[in-house]
């Protein structure tokens, strides 16, 4: 029997004196990251199941190659810069591969949901 695993991901910004513009500034940064990971998760998670369906490695990371375009083509219109978009990019692969790895040791691996903050 697979014992549940759990992740928790923490930051913690300190930030001193900051005025009310700046952290209004900030948490706007973050909801705006936050809603386009949420966006980008929902869009691919039918290309996600499929390459959790190919047996064949090199399949596998074909579909992990077009999956990265897949990313690419959906976040570059969003209104992020260059430097979140990489990074929920990134984080959005990463947590496609994780579940894939996942799912293909346990069949009763959830999907990953992202909530709103």
């Amino acid at each position: 029997m697979a014992e549940k695993q759990s992740a928790f991901l923490t930051v913690k910004y300190k930030l001193h004196n900051s005025s009310q513009r700046r952290r209004a500034m900030l948490l706007d940064a973050m909801r705006r990251a936050h809603l386009v990971y949420d966006k980008i998760l929902k869009a691919v998670r039918s290309d996600v199941e499929a390459i959790v369906g190919m047996d064949e490695r090199k399949e596998r990371y074909e579909g992990y190659r077009l999956l990265q375009h897949r990313l690419q083509a959906l976040a570059r219109p969003l209104p992020l810069g260059n430097g979140p978009k990489q990074d929920i990019i990134f984080d959005a692969m990463a947590q496609a591969e994780s579940y894939v790895e996942l799912k293909r040791a346990d069949n009763n691996t959830q999907s990953p949901l992202e909530g709103r903050f």
